[in-house]
C-alpha cells in the first residue's frame, strides 16, 4: 500500500508522518554538513522547506500536497539497495523507478497544483516555485545517472579490466 494511500485514509496520521520526515531531514542535513556534502545538504533544506511549507499552508494541506510529494522518495530504498550491492540490475531498478517518482511525477504534481494556487496567496506560489527548483536538481542528477547507466560495469567487470576504483 502507498504511503498516499495510507495517509490519504487515515492510518498513519498525516502528523507522525510530518514528524518522522521532519526529523529524517534534519538529521540529513547535520549529516550533509559533518560530510560536507553541499549537493545533498541543499536537496535536504530544499525538502524539508517543501515538507514543511506544504504542510503549513491550508491550500496544500487541503490538496494534500505534502503526501503526493512524499511518492518522489519511493526510489530510496531500491537507491539504498544498489548503494549495497553495486549491481547493475539494482542500479536500473533504482534509475527506473528514480524516472517514474522524480522525473515524470514530479511535473504533473506541480502542474496539477498550479491551478490551486496560481491565484492564491504569494506564499502558496512559493512553495510551487521551490518545487521547481527543487525538480532542477533532480534534472541534474538525472543527467549524471544516464551518463552512469551508459558506461555501467559491474565490480567483476572492473576487476577483470584491472581497474579497482
Amino acid at each position: 500500500m502507498s504511503t498516499t494511500v495510507v495517509l490519504e485514509l487515515g492510518i498513519i496520521p498525516e502528523s507522525l508522518a510530518l514528524s518522522f520526515t521532519s526529523c529524517y531531514f534534519v538529521v540529513d542535513m547535520v549529516d550533509c554538513i559533518l560530510r560536507k556534502d553541499f549537493m545533498f545538504l541543499f536537496h535536504a533544506v530544499i525538502s524539508l522547506a517543501l515538507m514543511l511549507g506544504s504542510s503549513l499552508s491550508p491550500v496544500h494541506y487541503k490538496l494534500h500536497s505534502y503526501h503526493k510529494g512524499m511518492l518522489t522518495e519511493g526510489s530510496t530504498p531500491m537507491l539504498n539497495c544498489w548503494q549495497k550491492t553495486k549491481k547493475k540490475i539494482h542500479y536500473i531498478f533504482f534509475f527506473a523507478l528514480f524516472t517514474i517518482f522524480r522525473i515524470v511525477w514530479v511535473p504533473i504534481f506541480l502542474s496539477q497544483t498550479w491551478p490551486h494556487v496560481s491565484d492564491g496567496s504569494s506564499y502558496d506560489r512559493a512553495v510551487i516555485y521551490l518545487g521547481y527548483v527543487w525538480y532542477l536538481l533532480q534534472l541534474a542528477w538525472y543527467v549524471k545517472m544516464i551518463g552512469i547507466l551508459i558506461n555501467y560495469k559491474e565490480e567483476d567487470e572492473r576487476e577483470k579490466n584491472g581497474k579497482t576504483d
